[in-house]
């Protein structure tokens, strides 16, 4: 593969960038111009192809870990680190426009407002989106970590904060590791059980969000929610 110094001026990364703007570049491309240079071992461009390509692209970068990439020849600590500040700067603005003024009404718009908190992790974490009456997010409290289950979900972590916050309603989320955002049998029960627990508390829980590998899962949709 050509090195970019090989390249006429205007097929380089970089200099395309300057000229037409990022819209036009690749992800590849992209990523060369943000780690800058290759070394003896490989070209910048070779570089990024080959971590999209062990990674399977965008989503799999994200969760990347920095001991990972300072793998890849000519990736330091200064360009890992500055690859992974750049990575979570494009996470969390994915998730900014749920977070303003909209009302989150919808499984799609839950989806963004919390699908960069879960979109890195390698093991479950149980979230919620604490609203109030006008479904205006208040804030994102991460439950709890690890499997999800009644031990680690328990009612009253649930609703510990939603109830400081005076919450009217809160949407739930987790994530699952392997990519696969089929909800299994403990999670339709558990979203049953925390959905009675709220209509107690007058919280209602108006859904459950799984996220996997560029998917998502609504029980509302699906029609597993309590009524």
């Amino acid at each position: 593969m050509l090195r970019v110094q090989e390249l006429p001026d205007d097929e380089r990364p970089r200099e395309k960038l300057l000229r037409w703007g990022s819209r036009i570049l690749s992800e590849r491309e992209l990523l060369s111009v943000i780690i800058g240079n290759g070394c003896r071992r490989a070209g910048v461009l070779e570089i990024s192809r080959r971590l999209l390509a062990d990674t399977k692209g965008l989503q799999g970068l994200l969760r990347a870990p920095i001991s990972l990439l300072q793998r890849y020849p000519g990736l330091g600590k200064a360009k890992s680190a500055r690859l992974a500040a750049a990575l979570e700067l494009a996470s969390r603005l994915s998730a900014a426009p749920a977070e303003m003024s909209d009302p989150i009404n919808s499984p799609q718009q839950a989806h963004l407002a919390i699908k960069a908190d879960l979109a890195k992790r390698d093991c479950e974490e149980l979230w919620a989106l604490v609203l109030n009456a006008k479904h205006l997010l208040i804030k994102k409290v991460m439950i709890s970590r690890g499997g999800l289950n009644f031990a680690a979900a328990h009612p009253r972590e649930v609703f510990r904060e939603c109830v400081l916050l005076n919450a009217a309603a809160l949407i739930l989320a987790h994530n699952h590791p392997s990519g696969d955002p089929t909800p299994s049998a403990n999670d339709i029960k558990l979203t049953t059980v925390l959905g009675k627990c709220g209509k107690l508390l007058g919280i209602d829980v108006l859904d459950h969000i799984i996220i996997g590998d560029g998917r998502y899962v609504s029980l509302k949709e699906m029609g597993a929610m309590n009524e």
